[in-house]
C-alpha cells in the first residue's frame, strides 16, 4: 500500500515529466516550487497543481538567475 508521501511525490512526478515535455528537458533547472528538504504530502501536491496550470495555461515558469541559485542554501 502507497503512503500518502509516495502517491503525491507519483502525481509530482507526472506532473513535472508533461511539464519537461513542453517546455524543454532542462525548463525546471532552476526552479523551485518546494520546499526540498521537507517531504510532506502536501508540498509534493502543491508543486503538481502548479506544474499542471502551467501546461495547462502554457506558461513556463521563469528560472531564478544562475547567481542567486548559487546562493541558495537548503
Amino acid at each position: 500500500m502507497k503512503t500518502n508521501v509516495t502517491a503525491a511525490m507519483e502525481r509530482f512526478c507526472k506532473a513535472e515529466a508533461e511539464y519537461k515535455k513542453i517546455f524543454g528537458e532542462h525548463s525546471l533547472d532552476r526552479v523551485v516550487l518546494h520546499d526540498p528538504t521537507w517531504l510532506d504530502a502536501d508540498n509534493f501536491d502543491e508543486a503538481a497543481k502548479l506544474l499542471t496550470e502551467a501546461v495547462q495555461k502554457k506558461q513556463p515558469f521563469e528560472p531564478i538567475s544562475d547567481e542567486m541559485y548559487k546562493n541558495m542554501i537548503f
